[in-house]
């Protein structure tokens, strides 16, 4: 399972995440790390399909839709 970003872009007063291009790929581990307020939470919640409201796009390759269904998001409160 692959998880590309391309160019997100999301701003709230001000501009959040600005152009993130990326690619996930699968069999491995990923950390999103920064300071408080550099958009990791705004991030998670593009790529978990949480905020629909930003720019850019998001392609995989899911080769069945269900997977979709099998995927977890965990809140930390």
């Amino acid at each position: 399972m692959t998880i590309e970003l391309k160019n997100i872009a999301k701003s709230y007063k001000t501009e959040v995440i600005k152009k993130l291009s990326y690619k996930f790929e699968s069999n491995k581990i990923y950390v999103i790390k920064g300071v408080s307020g550099c958009g990791k939470t705004t991030l998670l919640n593009i790529i978990g399909g949480i905020d629909t409201t930003f720019n850019g796009e998001i392609e995989t390759d899911f080769e069945n839709t269900k997977l979709l269904d099998e995927t977890s998001y965990i809140f930390q409160n």
